[in-house]
């Protein structure tokens, strides 16, 4: 999809989760597929999660590389957003 969200009845991500539990669900959202829908709550709660995982770092080495990931993870979005 062009904007990069889709409803989440075609979300790869909590379309198969029981509606009940996908709010819980969401919260260990860590990784999103590329070139697959996902829906605007599960890709909220993947930036969510990444922001916290990164604060919980405690030394500067894992700090530094959680910033790394968090570069190539956006690298590899705008990549697949852009064609």
């Amino acid at each position: 999809m062009p904007t990069g969200t889709a409803r989440e009845a075609e979300c790869t991500v909590c379309s198969q989760w029981p509606l009940a539990l996908r709010v819980t669900m969401r919260c260990a959202v860590g990784v999103l597929p590329l070139r697959q829908p996902v829906c605007a709550r599960c890709l909220q709660a993947f930036w969510i999660n990444i922001t916290a995982a990164k604060g919980r770092a405690k030394s500067a080495g894992g700090l530094l590389f959680g910033m790394l990931i968090d570069v190539l993870l956006i690298s590899a979005l705008v990549a697949s957003l852009s064609g």
